[in-house]
C-alpha cells in the first residue's frame, strides 16, 4: 500500500533466467494498492513476472517504464487481475484482467525518482491525476487512505499511484516539451 517499487533488476545463470525485476510472484497471492512499479528490469517481466501458480491483485497503481531484455512483458508478464483504477503504460504481454476505470496502454511523462523513501512525482493534467476510485484510495481491508508515500494528503478523488499531487505540497512548475529520437 502507498509503495513505490523502482530500479530493481534481476539475473539469473544466463539471460534468460531473470525473471520479475520489481516483482517475481511464484505461487503467493499479492495485493498493490496505490502503488507505483517502474524502472525495473528483467530478462521476462521487468515490473512484474506472476507465474502460473501466482495472484496478482493490482487496484489504483501505475505499472510503467520497465524493461524486459526478452521483449517479453517489459511491464508485466503473466495473468494480472485488476480492481480497477490502474495505469499500465504497456500492456502487451500482460495477461490483463481488466477493470473499471483502467487505463492500458497509456503514455506517462517521465519524472525522475526524487524523495525519500524514493517516489516518482506526477505533474498536473497526467492520465493518473484524478483518476483514482472516485470512492477515494482504499488500502487492502477497505479502509480509506488519507495519505500518499511522502504522508501529503489525499484530497479529492485520488492520483493514481502512490504519489498524490497536492498544490499545497508540489509547487513545481513542469514544462513539456517535445522531443525527437535520431538513432
Amino acid at each position: 500500500v502507498n509503495s513505490t517499487i523502482s530500479d530493481n533488476s534481476t539475473q539469473g545463470g544466463d539471460v534468460d533466467s531473470g525473471r520479475g525485476g520489481g516483482i517475481y510472484n511464484i505461487t503467493g497471492t499479492l495485493s498493490l494498492h496505490n502503488s507505483t512499479i517502474s524502472d525495473n528490469v528483467a530478462s521476462h517481466g521487468g515490473g512484474i513476472y506472476n507465474s502460473q501458480d501466482g495472484v496478482v491483485l493490482l487496484r489504483n497503481s501505475i505499472v510503467r517504464g520497465n524493461i524486459s531484455f526478452k521483449d517479453d512483458g517489459n511491464n508485466c508478464l503473466g495473468r494480472i487481475e485488476s480492481q480497477g483504477y490502474n495505469l499500465l503504460g504497456n500492456a502487451r504481454q500482460c495477461e490483463f484482467i481488466a477493470s473499471t476505470g483502467d487505463r492500458l496502454n497509456t503514455p506517462l511523462p517521465y519524472f525522475p525518482m526524487t524523495g525519500s523513501p524514493g517516489y516518482y512525482p506526477l505533474p498536473r493534467a497526467t492520465a493518473a491525476m484524478d483518476a483514482g476510485n472516485p470512492a477515494g484510495c482504499l488500502d487492502h481491508e477497505g479502509r480509506l487512505l488519507t495519505v500518499d508515500q511522502r504522508g501529503v494528503p489525499r484530497q479529492g478523488r485520488c492520483d493514481i499511484g502512490s504519489y498524490e499531487y497536492n498544490e499545497n505540497h508540489d509547487p513545481f512548475f513542469y514544462l513539456l516539451l517535445p522531443a525527437t529520437v535520431h538513432p
